[in-house]
C-alpha cells in the first residue's frame, strides 16, 4: 500500500518506523510525526516506510508513505493477535519481526539513499542495508535494551513480581541488540544514553549524542491563568505505568513520607504489575484517574511533576510538565533531566535511591512558597526546548555522520 505522492528523491532520506503516523500530540508517534514535517519542510523526507498511516494527513506531505505487503502485514497481525491472546509481549515481538521482515525484502527499500529508523527493531533490515551498502541511523528511543532487561528484572525480584513485558523478552532483547550493534550510527541522548550504550559495548565512535530526543509544544502546554484554589499539594505522575516507568519506588516513597496536606495523582494505564503495587501500597483508587484525554488540563491542575523512570531516553511528559509551569522530579534515569537544575526548576536523585525520591517530595511540601517562582523557571526551560530543534538534531546527525565529504 502507497499513498499518492512524489517518487523519492535521490540522496533524501527514508524514514522507516514501527508506528502508525498520523497528527497527535501524544508520546512516540507525536514526536515522529513532528520530525517527519521538519525533514518535509527542508527537502529532505524521500519517502515514510510504516505500518500504518493516517490517509487525509499524510496528503499533505508530497512524498510516498508505504506499507510493504500490506495485505501480508494486515492479516497476519490479526493471526498473531488471536495466537498470542493474553500474551501481550509475544504479540509485540511477533508483529515486530513480521514487519522487519516484510520492510528488509520491499521495494521501497531498495530505493533508498539513506535510512533513519524510528521506534527500531529492524535486525533483518539493517542487515539488508549492510549488503546493499546503504548508510543509516537510528534514533533510540531507549536507553540500550539491556539496561531495561536487567533493571526490570532487579525491580520485579524486589517486589515479588513476575514481569512478563517487553522489556523481559530475551528473544526480542537479543534482537534489539543485534540490530543496534548492525547498526552505521546511534542517535541518543547526552550522559544518560551516551553512557548506556557504550557500557553495553557500542563503541563511541557509532554514537551520536543529541541534547533531547523531542521538544517541548508550548503552544498546547501552557501554565494555568489563574492561581490553584487552596488546597493540598498536588504531586503528578504521568505515564503507560510499568515497572520501568518507577512506580515501584513512586509507591514505596509516597507511602513512607505520610505527609500532611498532599495528594499523589495517577494519570494513564496501568498494567497488571502496576495494579498489584498500587492495591498492597493502600493508594486510594480516587486518585488513578486512568488513562488521559485531555493531558494539558492535567498538568494544570498539579503542583509538582515526578519522573521516576528506571531507565527512559525521553519521556515526552517532563517537557510536557515544564511547558504547563510545573516544576519536576526525575530520576537520573531519564534522559530529560539533563533540563532539571536542581533548586531552579525542580530536582534529580538518583534512581535508585528510594529515600532520595521521597526527600524531594518532601522539599516541596516544605517549601510551597517557592512553587511559583520554580514553575516560572520550568516553563522557561521548555520555551528554550521548543519543538524543532529535535528534527534539527537529527539532520545534523545525519549530515555529519552519513554524509561523504
Amino acid at each position: 500500500m502507497v499513498s499518492s505522492g512524489s517518487e523519492a528523491r535521490r540522496g533524501a532520506i527514508t524514514l522507516v518506523t514501527f508506528g502508525h503516523v498520523r497528527p497527535t500530540h501524544h508520546g512516540a508517534d507525536g514526536s515522529t510525526w513532528e520530525l517527519i514535517e521538519y525533514l518535509y519542510k527542508q527537502g529532505r523526507l524521500a519517502q515514510v516506510i510504516c505500518c500504518d498511516f493516517d490517509s487525509e494527513a499524510v496528503s499533505r506531505i508530497d512524498v510516498p508513505f508505504v506499507v510493504p505487503f500490506q495485505p501480508v502485514f494486515r492479516w497476519g497481525s490479526v493471526l498473531v493477535e488471536r495466537l498470542g491472546a493474553g500474551k501481550p509481549a509475544w504479540v509485540r515481538r511477533s508483529r515486530e519481526r513480521l514487519f522487519d521482515v516484510l520492510v528488509s525484502r520491499s521495494a521501497a527499500l531498495a530505493k533508498a539513499e539513506q535510512v533513519l529508523f524510528r521506534k527500531p527493531n529492524f535486525e533483518l533490515t539493517v542487515r539488508s542495508l549492510r549488503r546493499r551498502g546503504i548508510p543509516n541511523l537510528a534514533i533510540a528511543s531507549i536507553l540500550h535494551p539491556r539496561t531495561n532487561y536487567d533493571r526490570v528484572g532487579s525491580e520485579a525480584q524486589k517486589r515479588g513480581l513476575l514481569d512478563h513485558s517487553s522489556y523481559r523478552d530475551e528473544i526480542r532483547l537479543g534482537q534489539l541488540e543485534n540490530f543496534f550493534a548492525l547498526c552505521d550510527r546511534i542517535l541518543t541522548t547526552e550522559e544518560v544514553g551516551e553512557v548506556s550504550f557504550y557500557e553495553h559495548g557500542l563503541p563511541r565512535n557509532r554514537i551520536v549524542t543529541t541534547r533531547l530526543m523531542n521538544g517541548a509544544d508550548c503552544e498546547r502546554f501552557f501554565p494555568s491563568e489563574h492561581a490553584r484554589s487552596p488546597g493540598p499539594l498536588r504531586y503528578l505522575h504521568l505515564s503507560a505505568m510499568n515497572l520501568v516507568k518507577g512506580v515501584g519506588p513512586l509507591f514505596e516513597a509516597w507511602s513512607e513520607l505520610g505527609l500532611s496536606d498532599a495528594e499523589l495523582w495517577l494519570a494513564g494505564s496501568m498494567d497488571a504489575s502496576t495494579q498489584r503495587l498500587f492495591k498492597e501500597y493502600g493508594l486510594p483508587q480516587e486518585r488513578w484517574v486512568g488513562p488521559v484525554v485531555d493531558s494539558p488540563e492535567r498538568y494544570r491542575s498539579a503542583d509538582i511533576f515526578i519522573s521516576p523512570s528506571l531507565s527512559d531516553s525521553a519521556p515526552n511528559t517532563i517537557l510536557e510538565a515544564l511547558a504547563s509551569g510545573l516544576p519536576v522530579i526525575s530520576s537520573d534515569a531519564c534522559g530529560a533531566s539533563i533540563l532539571i537544575e536542581n533548586g531552579v526548576n525542580g530536582w534529580v536523585y538518583p534512581w535508585d535511591d528510594v529515600q532520595a525520591l521521597g526527600d524531594c517530595m518532601r522539599w516541596f511540601h516544605d517549601h510551597r512558597s517557592r512553587l511559583p517562582e520554580m514553575g516560572a523557571a520550568a516553563r522557561a526551560t521548555a520555551l528554550e526546548n521548543r519543538r524543532g530543534k529535535f528534527g534539527e538534531a537529527v539532520l545534523k546527525a545525519i549530515d555529519s555522520e552519513l554524509t561523504p565529504d
